[in-house]
């Protein structure tokens, strides 16, 4: 996550498909010294929910985790993709995608040449960071 003196007034979502991975993620930002909360009507910074918590909220900066890093199946296609919409809709300003190189299709219902969402995203606005 950023962290310098100009975004100290920054609201921050993080978002996940569901809240499996909430409590360990806001533990980790804890142990960084971040202040994070799991409560959509908090008016703390930073904010991690599932995306089904987001809806008619919005954010400075938001970052999205790609469902398939949860490996999870995801059933039906046409509800996954309206939830990817809301979550990618909260942001004010800035949308970063913790996105999955793997390309795998999570969905049962998939027909050959199928693409899932994120990865129809052009390349030149994705940016890699690996540390």
């Amino acid at each position: 996550m950023r962290q310098n003196s100009s975004d100290t007034d920054l609201e921050v979502m993080v978002l996940f498909s569901t809240k499996n991975h909430i409590d360990s993620f806001i533990s980790k930002l804890k142990e960084n010294g971040i202040k994070a909360t799991r409560d959509s009507s908090s008016h703390q910074k930073v904010r991690v929910l599932n995306m089904h918590q987001a809806k008619g909220l919005s954010s400075d900066l938001c970052y999205l985790v790609d469902p398939r890093l949860e490996k999870r199946p995801l059933v039906d296609k046409f509800s996954e993709n309206n939830l990817l919409y809301v979550a990618m809709s909260r942001a004010k300003t800035e949308l970063v995608i913790c996105k999955s190189k793997c390309g795998t299709l999570p969905y049962k219902d998939v027909t050959k040449g199928a693409r899932y969402p994120l990865d129809i995203i052009p390349n030149n606005l994705v940016k890699f960071k690996i540390r």
